[in-house]
């Protein structure tokens, strides 16, 4: 299942027109509607229709929660499209008649593009959220920490495998246990999306915060509460671990393999 069009390390850079896609191929396909009325659900659902830059869904796609979907929102839409998925947003509408239609935005962004470059690799980590309330942390041995692995990394973050499901801007602090990148001991988080997956668990994708975003987030209060490794890790660190990344890749597919 791929995940929710929210890039876990940042806004993607770049993009094209709607206008170079012909639409008409995705008549008789399904496409991915996420919607913030479903958090962490991925709603297939089929195209009966297009028109322009005008989409009709089958309105029982997704086991009805496509025909559930509450008239004028803002929506997100993915699609495969000449071997690559893509992501464009859309408002969604229901006409009188139960129609499905969607208005697609014009700028179209490919799955690929992101600003730091990711690979599928499983990576032992233990996670625990840290809460907003404070009051009563005395350390980060009252927090409940779990054991988990990574499904793919990259120098600005990670998606992880969970037991449950956690709502967007929960703050997590992570331990990465590779040898391979040299990551600061101990990480702060925040989650940008999180959706259940095939094996009935979820899949969060998870923000590492640089010291200069951390600091400006975090009150005094709160950051004094955690050790001083969290704040090691800068932009500048985050864009040689970046770099280290990319090698694997022009080093060839062994390296970029995950395995």
């Amino acid at each position: 299942m791929t995940a929710p069009v929210t890039d876990i390390i940042g806004d993607r850079t770049c993009g094209f027109d709607i206008d170079r896609l012909d639409l008409s191929r995705l008549v008789g396909h399904h496409v991915k509607v996420f919607s913030a009325q479903f958090p962490g659900k991925e709603i297939s659902a089929r195209v009966v229709a297009v028109n322009g830059s005008n989409i009709e869904l089958e309105r029982t796609g997704g086991h009805g929660m496509m025909g559930n979907l509450v008239t004028n929102q803002q929506i997100v839409l993915q699609f495969p499209y000449q071997s690559q998925d893509v992501s464009v947003k859309a408002n969604f509408r229901r006409t009188d008649g139960g129609r499905c239609l969607l208005t697609l935005d014009k700028h179209v962004v490919p799955m690929s593009q992101r600003r730091f470059l990711r690979v599928r690799k499983s990576v032992a980590v233990k996670l625990a959220t840290f809460p907003q309330a404070t009051s009563r942390l005395r350390g980060l041995s009252d927090l409940r920490w779990i054991g988990t692995d990574t499904v793919n990394v990259s120098s600005g973050g990670v998606m992880v495998s969970l037991p449950s499901h956690l709502q967007r801007d929960v703050l997590l602090l992570l331990h990465l246990e590779t040898n391979e990148l040299d990551f600061p001991p101990l990480l702060l988080g925040r989650v940008c999306h999180c959706f259940q997956a095939d094996n009935g668990g979820y899949r969060a994708g998870v923000e590492f915060l640089v010291r200069e975003v951390s600091k400006e987030l975090l009150p005094a209060s709160r950051r004094s509460l955690l050790p001083l490794a969290v704040f090691r890790f800068t932009a500048t660190m985050r864009e040689t671990l970046n770099k280290i990344i990319c090698g694997w890749q022009d080093a060839g597919p062994a390296n970029n393999s995950g395995e």
